[in-house]
């Protein structure tokens, strides 16, 4: 499920910056890292990544009971859904100029307001509503957060991005529901009750 919110959202994304460039030929948000495990640049230049930062659990909708799902003569109990949250990253590693206009760094800052504008007028992505054939149908629908960090919040989080602070912004995705489904126990339906028995029983 992580997966299919961060590719509704990129798919998304890319469609309406294909639109404002006018450029349906080309692709312009990928998903991956802003740097590798040594360091070293891993997003593209002059392409807008989208990199997963965080995942946390929704506590205030946390659920401690088993869910139960009656299927004919049967109720099916299952383990309790759980709810995430999480942080992406929406960056753009502007490219080596050839001039000395710094054209590059304005392209991305200009690409970066594109950004901005795409979750401004649509904070809530809806797979059931938009039915991206990339995506599975069971993802929910997201809503979709401009995160604000402090300075010293957010020197820590490109600190562990690889150090390199590049034209970003940071959104908070909620809701992604998950449940497996797996049956923890199975119940047998009560059909009758035998009021005649000595001890009261079924």
């Amino acid at each position: 499920m992580i997966f299919d919110a961060l590719a509704l959202i990129a798919s998304e994304l890319n469609e309406y910056i294909k639109k404002r460039s006018h450029s349906d030929d080309q692709q312009h948000v990928f998903l991956g890292n802003i740097a590798d495990a040594s360091g070293a640049a891993a997003s593209l230049n002059d392409v807008i990544t989208i990199t997963l930062a965080n995942i946390e659990q929704e506590q205030h909708n946390k659920s401690q009971t088993f869910q139960r799902i009656q299927n004919d003569k049967s109720f099916y109990y299952t383990q309790p859904e759980i709810q995430l949250n999480f942080y992406i990253i929406i960056s753009i590693r502007p490219g080596k100029d050839q001039q000395e206009n710094n054209n590059s760094y304005v392209n991305a800052l200009k690409r970066l307001s594109m950004v901005a504008y795409f979750f401004q007028s649509n904070p809530f992505l809806d797979q059931s509503s938009i039915q991206n054939p990339k995506v599975s149908n069971e993802l929910g629908r997201l809503t979709i957060e401009l995160y604000t960090a402090g300075f010293e919040h957010l020197s820590y989080i490109w600190g562990i991005q690889g150090g390199h602070y590049l034209p970003s912004l940071i959104y908070k995705v909620r809701l992604i529901t998950i449940q497996e489904g797996i049956v923890a126990k199975e119940v047998p339906v009560v059909e009758t009750v035998d009021l005649n028995s000595g001890r009261g029983g079924l």
